[in-house]
């Protein structure tokens, strides 16, 4: 069986035939909704069972905010934008306001122009993940050009980035995502580009 908190899965247990599940481990900070979901041998997987914990009176979910907003492009082949960082600073700020009443904004970082390079945002990722705790919410916004390379892979567009070498300098979906791979956080991640759909 499977067991979600909050759409996490901190864990499994296996159950014998026959054999009387009993649920065990810790609630995640701030998580309210517990599911339930079985698979048998042959694959067969049940429909969750829902059970609603009510708020969580231990303390409030924990949130890890990164924000990544480009504006100013060095080709002239990719034209300026003007609300990226702008949208980045906006969604910081309501975060920030929530914090206290109905989330634990445990870490908010924000990237800009020429300081979102890729090795600077990917680090920030492996910081991020690193020191989240099991059950954290992290909120991933990118906001800036979206771009796709021949091979119709989604890149982000940063300051440096060149059309004529879109996967030598563009910040490539692929290697963003490897870092994402932790399965006991939850990640939401808002992309403000074109082509944001090719991000799979």
């Amino acid at each position: 069986i499977s067991i979600f908190q909050d759409g996490v899965l901190p864990g499994r247990q296996k159950v014998g035939p026959g054999e009387l599940a009993t649920i065990k481990g810790g609630r995640m900070t701030g998580a309210r909704w517990v599911s339930v979901v079985a698979e048998d041998s042959s694959g067969l997987i049940s429909l969750p069972l829902n059970v609603d914990l009510g708020a969580d009176a231990q303390g409030l979910q924990r949130v890890h905010f990164f924000g990544v907003g480009v504006d100013y492009y060095e080709t002239e082949n990719l034209s300026s934008l003007n609300y990226a960082k702008r949208d980045v600073l906006r969604l910081s700020k309501t975060l920030e306001a929530l914090d206290g009443e109905n989330i634990n904004l445990i870490s908010s970082n924000l990237l800009s122009d020429r300081r979102a390079t890729e090795p600077v945002i990917l680090n920030k990722l492996d910081e991020i993940t690193g020191t989240a705790q099991p059950g954290d919410h992290v909120v991933i916004f990118m906001a800036g050009h979206g771009l796709r390379s021949q091979t119709s892979e989604f890149y982000l567009g940063l300051s440096g980035t060149e059309l004529e070498d879109i996967e030598g300098t563009g910040l490539s979906w692929q290697s963003l995502a490897q870092k994402l791979e932790r399965r006991d956080i939850r990640i939401t991640i808002l992309l403000d580009a074109c082509h944001a759909g090719a991000a799979q």
